[in-house]
Protein backbone atom coordinates (compact mmCIF):
# COMPACT_ATOMS: atom_id res chain seq x y z
CA UNK A 1 0.00 0.00 0.00
CA UNK A 2 1.16 3.60 -1.12
CA UNK A 3 0.78 6.64 1.17
CA UNK A 4 0.51 9.73 -0.38
CA UNK A 5 1.52 12.44 1.88
CA UNK A 6 2.37 15.98 1.00
CA UNK A 7 5.68 15.64 -0.14
CA UNK A 8 6.94 11.95 0.08
CA UNK A 9 4.71 8.62 -0.90
CA UNK A 10 5.51 5.56 1.68
CA UNK A 11 5.10 2.11 1.51
CA UNK A 12 3.35 0.03 4.40
CA UNK A 13 1.88 -3.45 4.54
CA UNK A 14 -1.30 -4.23 6.76
CA UNK A 15 -2.41 -7.09 8.96
CA UNK A 16 -4.93 -7.91 10.90
CA UNK A 17 -8.06 -5.82 12.43
CA UNK A 18 -8.11 -4.42 15.76
CA UNK A 19 -6.18 -1.53 17.54
CA UNK A 20 -3.00 -0.80 15.68
CA UNK A 21 0.09 -1.22 16.04
CA UNK A 22 3.03 0.23 14.23
CA UNK A 23 6.27 -1.59 13.66
CA UNK A 24 9.26 -0.02 12.58
CA UNK A 25 12.58 -1.27 10.86
CA UNK A 26 16.36 -0.41 11.48
CA UNK A 27 18.20 2.47 9.82
CA UNK A 28 18.76 -0.20 6.60
CA UNK A 29 16.03 -1.95 6.83
CA UNK A 30 12.26 -3.21 5.20
CA UNK A 31 8.88 -4.05 5.93
CA UNK A 32 9.30 -7.26 4.97
CA UNK A 33 12.07 -7.63 7.64
CA UNK A 34 9.74 -6.57 10.04
CA UNK A 35 7.15 -9.09 9.14
CA UNK A 36 9.01 -12.26 9.25
CA UNK A 37 10.00 -11.01 12.95
CA UNK A 38 6.67 -10.15 14.36
CA UNK A 39 4.08 -12.23 12.58
CA UNK A 40 4.50 -15.21 14.04
CA UNK A 41 3.82 -13.65 16.89
CA UNK A 42 1.16 -11.59 16.11
CA UNK A 43 -1.19 -13.81 14.18
CA UNK A 44 -1.74 -15.91 17.50
CA UNK A 45 -2.83 -12.85 18.84
CA UNK A 46 -6.46 -11.46 18.58
CA UNK A 47 -7.72 -7.42 18.24
CA UNK A 48 -4.23 -6.00 16.53
CA UNK A 49 -3.95 -4.43 13.32
CA UNK A 50 -0.27 -4.31 12.67
CA UNK A 51 0.92 -1.96 10.40
CA UNK A 52 4.68 -2.42 8.65
CA UNK A 53 6.47 0.46 7.43
CA UNK A 54 9.10 1.13 4.87
CA UNK A 55 10.62 4.66 6.13
CA UNK A 56 12.08 7.03 3.53
CA UNK A 57 15.14 5.96 1.90
CA UNK A 58 14.06 2.25 2.15
CA UNK A 59 12.05 -0.73 0.65
CA UNK A 60 9.75 1.04 -1.50
CA UNK A 61 9.34 4.36 -0.31
CA UNK A 62 10.95 7.15 -1.66
CA UNK A 63 14.09 9.12 -0.81
CA UNK A 64 13.62 12.56 -1.43
CA UNK A 65 16.84 15.33 -1.41
CA UNK A 66 14.79 17.17 0.60
CA UNK A 67 15.18 14.77 3.94
CA UNK A 68 18.48 15.64 5.57
CA UNK A 69 17.76 14.84 9.23
CA UNK A 70 16.21 12.43 11.72
CA UNK A 71 14.38 15.08 13.09
CA UNK A 72 12.51 15.55 9.07
CA UNK A 73 12.05 11.17 8.88
CA UNK A 74 10.66 11.55 12.46
CA UNK A 75 7.83 14.67 10.95
CA UNK A 76 7.49 12.31 7.96
CA UNK A 77 5.88 9.57 10.30
CA UNK A 78 4.31 11.40 11.87
CA UNK A 79 2.52 13.01 9.16
CA UNK A 80 2.05 8.77 7.84
CA UNK A 81 0.10 8.35 11.62
CA UNK A 82 -2.05 11.10 10.63
CA UNK A 83 -2.99 10.29 7.37
CA UNK A 84 -3.14 6.08 8.23
CA UNK A 85 -4.49 6.10 12.01
CA UNK A 86 -5.99 10.02 12.31
CA UNK A 87 -6.09 10.44 15.77
CA UNK A 88 -6.48 6.83 16.97
CA UNK A 89 -4.58 5.40 20.34
CA UNK A 90 -1.57 2.79 19.05
CA UNK A 91 0.94 0.92 20.24
CA UNK A 92 4.91 1.40 18.76
CA UNK A 93 7.70 -1.13 18.11
CA UNK A 94 11.18 -0.21 16.78
CA UNK A 95 13.74 -2.20 16.27
CA UNK A 96 17.16 -0.66 16.14
CA UNK A 97 17.02 2.83 14.38
CA UNK A 98 13.18 2.08 14.61
CA UNK A 99 13.39 2.28 18.35
CA UNK A 100 14.92 5.65 18.03
CA UNK A 101 12.13 6.70 15.96
CA UNK A 102 9.26 5.30 18.37
CA UNK A 103 10.76 7.21 21.19
CA UNK A 104 10.69 10.33 19.03
CA UNK A 105 7.12 9.71 18.87
CA UNK A 106 6.68 9.09 22.65
CA UNK A 107 8.63 12.46 23.03
CA UNK A 108 5.94 14.36 20.83
CA UNK A 109 2.65 12.35 21.20
CA UNK A 110 2.94 10.86 24.55
CA UNK A 111 -0.90 11.09 24.79
CA UNK A 112 -1.92 8.81 21.55
CA UNK A 113 1.26 6.22 22.48
CA UNK A 114 -0.74 2.97 24.68
CA UNK A 115 2.48 1.11 24.74
CA UNK A 116 5.82 0.96 23.51
CA UNK A 117 8.16 -2.19 22.58
CA UNK A 118 11.74 -1.41 21.92
CA UNK A 119 14.37 -3.73 20.26
CA UNK A 120 17.74 -3.59 20.51
CA UNK A 121 17.35 0.33 20.20
CA UNK A 122 19.52 3.15 19.35
CA UNK A 123 19.56 5.72 22.40
CA UNK A 124 22.91 7.08 21.55
CA UNK A 125 23.06 8.21 18.12
CA UNK A 126 27.03 9.10 18.70
CA UNK A 127 29.49 6.38 17.79
CA UNK A 128 31.80 8.60 19.93
CA UNK A 129 29.68 8.11 23.33
CA UNK A 130 27.88 4.80 22.62
CA UNK A 131 28.89 2.16 25.00
CA UNK A 132 29.69 -1.20 23.34
CA UNK A 133 30.47 -4.39 24.12
CA UNK A 134 32.72 -6.81 22.31
CA UNK A 135 30.86 -9.27 19.83
CA UNK A 136 31.66 -12.63 20.75
CA UNK A 137 30.18 -15.96 19.18
CA UNK A 138 27.40 -18.06 21.15
CA UNK A 139 25.81 -21.31 20.18
CA UNK A 140 28.32 -22.11 17.77
CA UNK A 141 27.33 -25.00 15.20
CA UNK A 142 30.73 -26.35 14.22
CA UNK A 143 29.79 -28.06 11.29
CA UNK A 144 27.03 -25.26 9.80
CA UNK A 145 30.12 -22.82 10.54
CA UNK A 146 32.48 -24.86 8.70
CA UNK A 147 30.38 -25.28 5.86
CA UNK A 148 29.90 -21.10 5.50
CA UNK A 149 32.55 -19.36 2.83
CA UNK A 150 35.60 -17.81 4.10
CA UNK A 151 34.48 -14.31 3.89
CA UNK A 152 31.65 -14.77 5.85
CA UNK A 153 33.43 -16.85 8.35
CA UNK A 154 35.44 -13.68 8.82
CA UNK A 155 33.08 -10.98 8.91
CA UNK A 156 31.28 -13.50 12.03
CA UNK A 157 34.54 -13.73 13.86
CA UNK A 158 35.63 -10.05 13.41
CA UNK A 159 32.06 -9.14 14.66
CA UNK A 160 30.91 -7.06 11.49
CA UNK A 161 28.23 -9.08 11.08
CA UNK A 162 26.32 -8.38 14.03
CA UNK A 163 24.80 -11.90 14.53
CA UNK A 164 26.58 -13.79 17.28
CA UNK A 165 24.67 -17.14 17.19
CA UNK A 166 25.65 -19.55 14.69
CA UNK A 167 22.61 -21.57 13.66
CA UNK A 168 20.89 -22.43 10.43
CA UNK A 169 17.65 -21.50 11.60
CA UNK A 170 18.84 -18.00 12.63
CA UNK A 171 20.89 -17.50 9.41
CA UNK A 172 18.28 -18.67 7.56
CA UNK A 173 15.61 -16.33 8.82
CA UNK A 174 18.50 -13.47 8.71
CA UNK A 175 18.66 -13.79 5.11
CA UNK A 176 15.01 -12.93 4.85
CA UNK A 177 15.21 -9.83 7.37
CA UNK A 178 18.20 -8.69 6.69
CA UNK A 179 19.77 -9.01 3.12
CA UNK A 180 16.67 -7.62 1.34
CA UNK A 181 16.45 -4.43 3.31
CA UNK A 182 20.10 -3.75 2.79
CA UNK A 183 19.33 -4.74 -0.90
CA UNK A 184 16.90 -2.15 -1.72
CA UNK A 185 18.17 0.63 1.15
CA UNK A 186 18.98 4.01 -0.60
CA UNK A 187 22.58 3.86 0.62
CA UNK A 188 22.89 7.45 -0.28
CA UNK A 189 20.28 9.09 0.95
CA UNK A 190 20.81 7.23 4.69
CA UNK A 191 24.56 7.86 4.59
CA UNK A 192 23.87 11.67 3.74
CA UNK A 193 21.63 11.79 7.08
CA UNK A 194 23.72 9.10 9.01
CA UNK A 195 26.86 11.94 8.35
CA UNK A 196 24.58 14.95 8.84
CA UNK A 197 22.06 15.20 10.97
CA UNK A 198 21.37 11.62 12.57
CA UNK A 199 20.43 12.56 15.99
CA UNK A 200 17.26 14.22 17.21
CA UNK A 201 17.50 18.18 17.78
CA UNK A 202 15.78 17.00 21.52
CA UNK A 203 16.82 14.87 24.43
CA UNK A 204 14.34 11.85 23.93
CA UNK A 205 15.13 11.22 27.79
CA UNK A 206 14.07 14.36 29.09
CA UNK A 207 10.41 12.20 28.40
CA UNK A 208 8.20 10.22 31.31
CA UNK A 209 6.69 7.34 30.02
CA UNK A 210 4.14 5.64 31.97
CA UNK A 211 2.50 3.14 30.18
CA UNK A 212 3.46 -0.75 29.72
CA UNK A 213 6.42 -0.60 27.62
CA UNK A 214 9.39 -3.51 26.87
CA UNK A 215 12.76 -3.18 26.25
CA UNK A 216 14.86 -5.93 24.53
CA UNK A 217 18.80 -6.12 24.18
CA UNK A 218 21.48 -8.23 23.46
CA UNK A 219 24.66 -8.79 25.31
CA UNK A 220 26.30 -9.36 22.78
CA UNK A 221 25.09 -6.39 20.29
CA UNK A 222 28.20 -4.35 19.11
CA UNK A 223 25.67 -2.51 17.07
CA UNK A 224 24.20 0.05 19.75
CA UNK A 225 25.18 -1.96 22.72
CA UNK A 226 22.75 -2.70 25.82
CA UNK A 227 24.36 -0.35 28.61
CA UNK A 228 22.66 3.19 26.94
CA UNK A 229 19.07 1.42 27.32
CA UNK A 230 19.52 1.33 30.82
CA UNK A 231 18.91 5.12 30.83
CA UNK A 232 15.37 4.58 29.59
CA UNK A 233 14.52 2.77 32.32
CA UNK A 234 13.52 5.84 34.88
CA UNK A 235 12.25 7.19 31.91
CA UNK A 236 9.84 4.59 30.85
CA UNK A 237 8.39 3.79 34.13
CA UNK A 238 6.30 0.79 33.36
CA UNK A 239 9.23 -0.79 31.54
CA UNK A 240 10.01 -4.61 32.06
CA UNK A 241 14.07 -4.40 30.75
CA UNK A 242 15.71 -7.65 29.22
CA UNK A 243 19.87 -8.27 28.77
CA UNK A 244 20.07 -11.64 26.81
CA UNK A 245 22.85 -13.54 26.55
CA UNK A 246 23.43 -15.23 22.90
CA UNK A 247 22.41 -12.05 21.43
CA UNK A 248 23.50 -9.54 19.64
CA UNK A 249 21.85 -7.18 17.35
CA UNK A 250 20.14 -10.21 15.13
CA UNK A 251 18.52 -10.83 18.84
CA UNK A 252 15.03 -11.69 17.81
CA UNK A 253 16.28 -13.77 15.33
CA UNK A 254 19.04 -15.31 17.72
CA UNK A 255 16.54 -15.62 20.69
CA UNK A 256 13.36 -16.51 18.98
CA UNK A 257 11.32 -17.89 21.82
CA UNK A 258 12.34 -16.05 24.48
CA UNK A 259 11.97 -13.08 21.99
CA UNK A 260 8.22 -14.03 21.49
CA UNK A 261 7.46 -14.86 25.16
CA UNK A 262 8.58 -11.68 26.14
CA UNK A 263 6.53 -9.85 23.29
CA UNK A 264 3.08 -11.68 24.31
CA UNK A 265 3.95 -10.62 27.69
CA UNK A 266 3.81 -7.39 26.59
CA UNK A 267 0.84 -7.36 25.08
CA UNK A 268 -0.67 -9.07 28.03
CA UNK A 269 0.71 -5.96 30.17
CA UNK A 270 -0.53 -3.59 27.44
CA UNK A 271 -4.35 -5.15 27.68
CA UNK A 272 -4.95 -5.16 30.82
CA UNK A 273 -3.22 -1.73 32.05
CA UNK A 274 -6.64 0.11 32.08
CA UNK A 275 -7.95 -2.02 34.69
CA UNK A 276 -4.72 -2.14 36.67
CA UNK A 277 -5.07 1.85 36.72
CA UNK A 278 -8.32 1.88 37.58
CA UNK A 279 -7.98 -0.64 40.53
CA UNK A 280 -4.86 0.85 41.95
CA UNK A 281 -6.85 4.41 42.04
CA UNK A 282 -9.61 2.33 43.99
CA UNK A 283 -7.72 0.56 46.52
Amino acid sequence: MIAELERINLNYQVFGEGKPVLIFHGYFGISDGMIEIFEPIFRDLDGWKRIYLDSPGNGKSEAPDWIESSDQVLQVVEEFIDRVVPGEDLLLAGYSYGGYLSMGLVSRRPKQIKGVLLVCPLVEPDDNKRHIPSSELRKVNLGFFDSLDAGLRGLLTSGQMGMVVVQPRSFERAERVYTPGHQAANAEFLNRIREQAYSFSFDILQTQFEKPALIITGRQDNSVGYLDAWKLVERFKRASFAVLDAAGHGLPLEQEEVFASLVREWIERVEAFGQDSSLSQTH
